[in-house]
C-alpha cells in the first residue's frame, strides 16, 4: 500500500524494461477507481525535470483529452530497502488503445475516420497551445482511443512552455522521436508547429501503415505512394476525391520543412477540417446552423432567464436568448475584451459558450461576487472571436463550428438583469451564408459601428451592413485560403487583410480599390489608432515593417527581431510597438527608430504569453505569464509598477478602458484552469486582485 492510499494490481509493462521508470495499474481506496502510477527509479535531474513537468502539466489541464491528475497526484516516497526516494505520479486510467497497436491489429485508417481523429487531435493541440505548451513527442504510440471513439493524449514528460523554445542564443534541450520529430527539434528549436509537423507524420503513419522514417522521401518517394488503394472501402461513408485530396494536402500542410509554412495555429487546422467535412455532399450542415439557435431558444438549457430582444432595423425579426447564472468555470477563455464603456466584462469559451458581467460604476474587489453574471450557450464549438461594436450596442462572435452570431445590446434594462442579447434572423441567415463551407474566423466592426467585416478560410472578405442586414460589398481578389487578420483604419476609409502565404491587401472597400504592400508572407497586419494612413506588418520571417498608405511601395520603419515573432500592437498613441516574442517582448519607438536599433526588451524574467496596453494613451504596459505572474511596466521607462503572483498559469489580460478619477487602472485576467479575475493597481503601485465568480 503506497501513502496507505494505492495498492499495486499488476505491472502495466514487463519490470525492468526500462531502467528509469516503472509503470502500475493500482487501485486507489479514496474513489475506488483504477489508475495508473508511474515510478521514477533514478535520481538523474533530467528524469526528475521531465517528470515534474509531467505533473504540473496534467495537474493544470482539465480536459477529458488528456489523463486527469489531481493536485496530491505527484509525491515522494521512501521505501525502507531502497536507498534514492521514489517519485510517483498517479494519473487517470485511460482504457483503450494506442494508435500504433490498432494499426498494426486492424491496418490502415480510413479516410472518413482519419478526417475525424485529425480534428479531434487538432482541438487537444489547440487547447494545449493556448496554454502555451508544446507536447514535442506526438506519435501515433502518444495516442490512445478510447472504446467511445475518443483520442486521448498521452506522455506530457516532454512538454515544454511555449516560451523556453529559445533563451537567447542557447537551444533548449532536444527531445527527438526520429520519424515524426520536425527538423528545427534536431537543432534543439521548438514551436507550437513543431507539434503540427509530428501530427502530420503521424497521420503518414497512420495512413499508410508505415513508419515515416522507413519511407525515403529523398529518393523523390511520396508517402502518398505508399497508400492503399482499397483503403476507402473500408469506411461506411467514403469522402468524395476532391474531399480525399483536400485531407491529403493538409497533412502536407502540417509537414512543410519551414517553421513559417505551416499552420500559423490549430484554429487554422480546424478551419480547414471542417471546410473539408461541410462540402460532403450527405451532411450539408446548413439546416442546423439555423436551426440550433431555435433549438436553444424553445426549449433553454438548464434554469436560464428570458431577455426581451430589440428589433433592428431592416431585420426580420427577433428571438429572445436564454441565458443561465455564472456557476462554475469554462473549461478555459478563447477570446476576452470589455465594452468601450467598460460596463461589460465579456469571454468566450472553448465549449462555445458566451460569459458576460456587468460592472457598476464604482466596484469594489472583496465584492465582486455579487455582480450580475450570466452565460450564454451560443456555439456548438469554440469561441474563435469576440468583438463589441466601437458604439458599444452591438456585439459579434464567430466560432470553428462555422457559424458567426451578431448580437444586439438591449437598451431598455433595469439593473437586476444583464441587459444581453438580442440577435436578429435577417442578419444571422445573412452572416451564415448557403455555402456551408464558407467558415467565417475572424471578425471586425469598421469603426462607426454600422459594418462588419468578416474573413472565412476559403479567402474571402466580405462587409456587411449592420443596419439592413444585407451583404454591402464581397473584396476582391479573394485570398487562396485563410485570412489570418481584419483591421480597419481610423476613419474606416481602409480595411487591411491578411492570409497565409499572401501579401497584405489594403481595400478601399467604398471605392472598390485595392493597393497589395510588397512584402511576402505577412501573416498579420494592424491600423495604428491615431494616424489613418499608417499600419504595421509583421511577416512569417517575424520581420515587423510600418507603411504609409499613400507611398506604399517601401516600408517607412522596418526591424527584424532576434527570436520568432509572434504578435504586434500598436500603444493607443501610435508612436510605440509592442512585438510577443517566442521569449519576451520588445518596444519599438518606431517614429523615432525606424531602423530598430533601439528597441528595448521588457526587463521581465517571466514567460510572458500576453500583453495589453492601458488606454488614454498607454501609460502602462501589462503581461501575464504562464510563471503565474501578472506584471505592469511604465511603457515610458520600462520600470515595474506593480506586479502579482497567481497559482496558474495565465494566458490572457485586458485593460479596462477606463482610467479612474485618481489615477487606478483596473484590468481583467484569465488563467489556464478558465477563471477570469479583475485587478486594480493604483497610483502608488498597489496590485490587488479578485476572482468575479466563486468557486463552485
Amino acid at each position: 500500500m503506497v501513502k496507505n492510499r494505492y495498492s499495486l494490481i499488476e505491472p502495466l509493462r514487463d519490470l525492468g524494461k526500462s531502467p528509469h521508470i516503472e509503470v502500475f495499474v493500482v487501485n486507489d481506496h479514496q474513489d475506488d477507481m483504477l489508475k495508473v502510477m508511474k515510478v521514477l527509479k533514478v535520481q538523474h535531474s533530467k528524469s526528475v525535470e521531465l517528470m515534474g513537468r509531467e505533473a504540473q502539466t496534467l495537474i493544470q489541464l482539465r480536459d477529458s483529452r488528456v489523463p486527469r491528475v489531481e493536485t496530491d497526484g505527484y509525491f515522494t516516497i521512501q521505501l525502507q530497502d531502497y536507498t534514492p526516494p521514489l517519485r510517483c505520479l498517479v494519473m487517470e486510467k485511460i482504457k483503450g488503445q494506442d494508435l500504433e497497436r490498432w494499426v498494426s491489429q486492424d491496418g490502415c485508417v480510413p479516410f472518413q475516420i482519419a478526417l475525424d481523429w485529425l480534428r479531434q487531435l487538432a482541438k487537444i493541440l489547440e487547447q494545449l497551445h493556448q496554454h502555451q505548451l508544446i507536447h514535442r513527442d506526438i506519435k501515433p504510440s502518444n495516442i490512445i482511443l478510447k472504446p467511445s471513439g475518443q483520442l486521448v493524449l498521452i506522455d506530457f514528460g516532454a512538454v515544454r512552455q511555449v516560451t523556453e523554445t529559445v533563451i537567447g542564443e542557447q537551444a533548449v534541450t532536444s527531445v527527438v522521436t526520429v520519424g515524426y520529430a520536425a527538423p528545427e527539434q534536431y537543432h534543439g528549436r521548438v514551436y507550437p508547429q513543431s507539434d503540427f509537423f509530428a501530427l502530420g507524420r503521424t497521420f503518414v503513419h497512420l495512413l499508410t501503415g508505415r513508419y515515416p522514417a522507413d519511407i525515403d522521401e529523398q529518393s523523390g518517394q511520396s508517402w502518398r505512394d505508399n497508400l492503399p488503394q482499397t483503403l476507402t472501402q473500408k469506411s461506411v461513408h467514403p469522402l468524395t476525391l476532391r474531399q480525399v485530396h483536400r485531407l491529403l494536402d493538409c497533412v502536407d500542410w502540417l509537414m512543410e520543412p519551414r517553421v513559417e509554412d505551416r499552420p500559423p495555429e490549430a484554429r487554422a487546422i480546424l478551419a480547414e477540417l471542417n471546410h473539408i467535412k461541410a462540402v460532403e455532399p450527405s451532411a450539408l450542415p446548413l439546416p442546423k446552423l439555423i436551426v440550433a439557435g431555435v433549438g436553444l431558444v424553445a426549449f433553454g438549457i438548464g434554469i436560464g432567464m428570458a431577455i426581451p430582444w430589440q428589433q433592428l432595423p431592416g431585420s426580420e425579426g427577433t428571438r429572445t436568448v436564454t441565458s443561465q447564472s455564472c456557476q462554475g468555470w469554462p473549461p478555459n477563455v478563447t477570446e476576452m475584451t470589455f465594452d468601450p464603456d467598460g460596463q461589460y466584462l465579456a469571454w468566450g469559451s472553448s465549449d462555445g459558450s458566451l460569459w458576460f458581467v456587468e460592472l457598476d460604476a464604482v466596484f469594489e474587489l472583496d465584492r465582486l461576487d455579487s455582480l450580475n453574471c450570466q452565460r450564454y450557450p451560443s456555439h456548438e464549438d469554440g469561441v474563435a472571436a469576440l468583438r463589441f461594436s466601437p458604439d458599444g450596442q452591438r456585439l459579434a462572435s464567430a466560432s470553428l463550428d462555422g457559424t458567426i452570431n451578431p448580437y444586439l445590446m438591449n437598451s431598455d434594462h433595469d439593473s437586476s438583469r444583464l441587459p444581453l442579447l438580442s440577435r436578429t434572423e435577417g442578419l444571422l441567415r445573412a452572416l451564415n451564408p448557403l455555402r456551408p463551407n464558407w467558415l467565417v474566423i475572424t471578425i471586425e466592426f469598421s469603426p462607426d459601428s454600422q459594418y462588419l467585416a468578416t474573413g472565412t478560410n476559403e479567402g474571402r472578405t466580405t462587409i456587411w451592413n449592420l443596419n439592413t442586414s444585407t451583404q454591402s460589398d464581397d473584396l476582391k481578389p479573394a485570398y487562396r485560403g485563410y485570412v489570418t487578420s481584419l483591421s480597419f483604419n481610423r476613419t474606416g476609409s481602409h480595411l487591411v487583410t491578411t492570409s497565409l502565404k499572401n501579401r497584405a491587401l489594403i481595400r478601399l472597400w467604398q471605392s472598390q480599390e485595392t493597393i497589395e504592400l510588397p512584402q511576402d508572407n505577412v501573416s498579420s497586419a494592424t491600423f495604428s489608432p491615431q494616424e489613418e494612413t499608417n499600419l504595421a506588418t509583421l511577416s512569417a520571417d517575424s520581420t515587423v515593417q510600418v507603411w504609409d498608405v499613400n507611398r506604399p511601395e517601401a516600408a517607412i520603419a522596418q526591424f527584424q527581431p532576434r527570436d520568432r515573432a509572434l504578435s504586434i500592437q500598436f500603444s493607443p498613441d501610435g508612436q510605440t510597438l509592442a512585438i510577443l516574442r517566442s521569449t519576451q517582448v520588445q518596444l519599438w519607438k518606431w517614429r523615432q527608430d525606424p531602423g530598430g536599433q533601439a528597441a528595448q526588451q521588457l526587463p521581465s524574467e517571466q514567460d510572458v504569453a500576453a500583453l495589453a496596453f492601458s488606454p488614454q494613451g498607454g501609460k502602462y504596459i501589462a503581461t501575464v505569464s504562464t510563471n503565474n505572474w501578472l506584471e505592469v511596466w511604465q511603457t515610458e521607462d520600462l520600470s515595474k509598477v506593480g506586479s502579482r503572483a497567481m497559482s496558474v498559469p495565465l494566458t490572457h489580460v485586458t485593460f479596462h478602458p477606463q482610467v479612474a478619477a485618481d489615477g487606478t487602472v483596473t484590468l481583467a485576467v484569465a488563467n489556464m484552469s478558465g477563471k477570469v479575475k479583475l485587478c486594480q493597481l493604483s497610483p502608488h503601485g498597489n496590485l490587488a486582485c479578485a476572482k468575479i465568480l466563486r468557486d463552485s
